[in-house]
């Protein structure tokens, strides 16, 4: 086993010939870090900034070889999760993770893409629920995926969203099936002053991204922006892949969140929308910095 200069971060993710998510995002934001980034790839697929219109599974024998050549030679014990493609690469995951005895574990939520192209089977998700969710430390989604997979988690979801409380009964529910830590972002959803959700924002409306730590809840909040409420390519790959840099980097979890949750609202704001439309982004993360700002998680909430 050698040991690095610096951390070793493993991505296990799909790849993105385009440069904007997946893999090639995962090792940019490694590197911007200063973590030596190591992959395993999931699965190839033909996507750009418009959509995907195409995927295609890696073997899990292949998938399983691939993070043995990694995990026996470099010391490593954080690994981001991205794409998982079907129920027998999870399972080959969850296995070889544990027989590492890889400790630190960030999941990126991969069920529907910023496209809104289905991302794996549906047994995939039932899957990573019973063999994955129990040692996951940081599990990260949307509110649109998490509302799909306490679905799958119930078997339906017992309430509509219609308010921030919804929202957070929703992460409970996930918090429930083993994840440690829970970031939901949120800035495709509107609220009004009264924290309901609204179809119809205005100048007053506002967002909020929600991190739990099994006792708390922890809100960053911000004006909804009707430009950055429309999904932008390789955002949800960028943040998981700071989180667990950050990890590796020797951070709380609670920490390495929130650093990457100011990271990425720091690419977000420096968007160069003259050369790319905020929906069509090239990769928009390539020069990400880790945050030094020293500003805190607005709210904390009562659980």
């Amino acid at each position: 086993m050698k040991p690095l200069q610096s951390p070793a971060c493993l991505s296990i993710a799909g790849s993105d010939c385009s440069g904007s998510a997946g893999i090639q995002a995962d090792l940019k934001v490694m590197q911007a870090h200063g973590v030596y980034g190591m992959s395993v790839l999931t699965a190839l697929t033909s996507q750009n900034s418009k959509g995907i219109d195409g995927i295609y599974a890696v073997h899990p024998i292949l998938i399983q070889r691939q993070l043995d050549a990694c995990l026996s030679d470099i010391e490593c014990d954080t690994v981001k999760i991205g794409m998982l493609p079907d129920s027998k690469s999870v399972v080959r995951i969850a296995e070889t993770l544990q027989r590492h005895h890889i400790k630190n574990i960030v999941m990126d939520s991969v069920i529907i893409s910023s496209s809104g192209h289905v991302m794996c089977e549906g047994t995939a998700i039932s899957a990573t629920i019973k063999f994955l969710f129990p040692h996951v430390l940081v599990y990260s989604s949307n509110v649109m995926e998490a509302y799909v997979l306490v679905q799958r988690t119930l078997g339906h979801c017992p309430f509509t969203l219609r308010s921030l409380e919804d929202i957070k009964n929703l992460i409970m529910i996930i918090h429930k099936a083993g994840p440690s830590y829970i970031v939901l972002s949120g800035h495709h959803v509107a609220y009004n002053d009264n924290f309901e959700i609204t179809s119809l924002p205005t100048t007053n409306s506002f967002t909020v991204d929600l991190i739990f730590d099994g006792e708390n809840f922890y809100a960053f909040q911000k004006p909804y922006d009707l430009r950055h409420s429309v999904a932008v390519h390789g955002t949800s790959c960028s943040m998981t892949a700071a989180i667990a840099s950050n990890i590796a980097l020797g951070k709380h979890p609670l920490e390495a969140i929130q650093k990457a949750m100011q990271s990425i609202e720091c690419a977000l704001l420096n968007i160069q929308e003259e050369s790319s439309s905020i929906s069509r982004t090239a990769q928009l993360f390539s020069k990400l910095k880790p945050s030094s700002s020293n500003q805190t998680i607005t709210t904390r909430l009562k659980s």
